[in-house]
């Protein structure tokens, strides 16, 4: 008596395929009233999303036709130990990225905005957003280790003086509140609200 072969777990795998369409089918709703250069560059991009979406339901719907394969979402839950961990690093993931766009947006929001500060905050974002490299750090060569356990401990450091630098300075939002509640211009800054 044989026993039958195991099937994989595929429900899973069709998670962030159905996120990518998600967002191919908002992204071309939301190219709709554009130029067109923009339009065609747009569908071209979201077509290629959803052809290399279709590749992988495909690839999914043969397995499970052969029998190779369920829709379990067992593969996504096991070991039920590393399930925290996967939580918080996806809440990790957020605050980074969160932390990135908040300094590209207070860049882009300043009242006067400084070049030198617009520029860090610009080349900050990615570095924050790269940190998720820091995994394979132990895998380089014992200089290039080095020297990558120092930026793991620096980027997050200089961003968050970065962070309470813009807090500091005059914001467009804050002005324009300011001058049309006192009738006039009056600088404002986030260390001045109590």
């Amino acid at each position: 008596m044989t026993t039958p072969p195991k099937r994989a777990p595929l429900g899973a795998d069709l998670i962030i395929p159905g996120l990518a369409l998600g967002f191919a089918i908002y992204f071309f709703v939301s190219i709709d009233d554009l130029a067109w250069e923009a339009k065609a560059n747009g569908v071209l991009v979201g077509s290629i999303l959803i052809a290399l979406v279709l590749v992988q339901f495909a690839r999914i719907g043969v397995k499970i036709a052969r029998g190779a394969g369920d829709f379990s979402f067992s593969a996504l839950l096991q070991p039920r130990d590393a399930l925290t961990k996967r939580i918080l690093l996806v809440v990790l993931t957020v605050v980074f990225i969160a932390s990135a766009l908040f300094l590209l947006a207070g860049a882009a929001v300043l009242a006067r905005p400084s070049r030198t500060l617009l520029r860090v905050s610009v080349a900050m974002a990615p570095l924050l957003v790269l940190m998720y490299a820091r995994r394979w750090a132990g895998q380089l060569s014992a200089p290039l280790a080095d020297w990558a356990g120092f930026a793991i401990l620096a980027v997050p450091v200089v961003a968050g003086l970065l962070l309470l630098t813009l807090s500091a300075l005059v914001w467009r939002e804050l002005h324009d509140t300011a001058e049309s509640a006192a009738g006039g211009p009056r600088p404002q800054t986030s260390a001045s609200i109590k």
